[in-house]
């Protein structure tokens, strides 16, 4: 039988706003409606040998205005802000054990959401520390018709099978930009 040692994963989220029109004063605000933290603890063997997943875990609700016109949309990217998940001691782990993906919030009415690269695609991406595109086309609303939903999953398909037990963290952002 295997000797398991538990060891927690928890995830920060911070949000970047960056403005990109020059034709006006774009309003964007971020609401984390759900989910700022999320916690992977491994404290039982399934969830050691299988991974960790929570769906729709994080949700964050988009308000967005622009006064050039309503073809003005905005995207969202994300990316871990080091390079490695972080033990308390010295150990670490590679963020490929992370995986995220997005579905629309508004319970399927906003269509500009992207799941991954395709609007059609059900695909998970694994988490890097460069920015990686996870919403484009974002439209003009409200923080209540635009919440995009964030999954989660960490040890599914790049296990944490002999990972040193410890308490891992990484540091998120999430970036909401302008585009024309």
């Amino acid at each position: 039988m295997k000797n398991i040692l538990a060891f927690l994963i928890i995830i920060f989220i911070s949000v970047n706003i960056l403005f990109n029109s020059s034709f006006g004063q774009v309003s964007v605000r971020i609401s984390i409606l759900t989910g700022a933290n999320v916690s992977f603890h491994f404290n039982l063997l399934s969830k050691y040998d299988n991974g960790i997943v929570y769906n729709d875990f994080t949700k964050i609700g988009i308000t967005f205005s622009d006064p050039s016109g309503p073809d003005s949309v905005w995207q969202m990217e994300i990316k871990a802000i080091q390079g490695t998940v972080n033990g308390s001691g010295a150990n670490t782990i590679d963020l490929d054990r992370i995986r995220v993906k997005t579905t629309d919030g508004t319970g399927g009415t906003n269509p500009a959401l992207l799941y991954t690269v395709d609007i059609h695609a059900t695909e998970w991406i694994e988490l890097t520390n460069a920015y990686q595109q996870i919403v484009d086309d974002g439209p003009v609303g409200t923080t209540s018709s635009s919440i995009v939903n964030i999954s989660w999953d960490c040890g599914v398909t790049n296990s944490v099978t002999n990972s040193a037990p410890d308490f891992y963290v990484v540091d998120i952002d999430i970036l909401v930009s302008a585009i024309q």
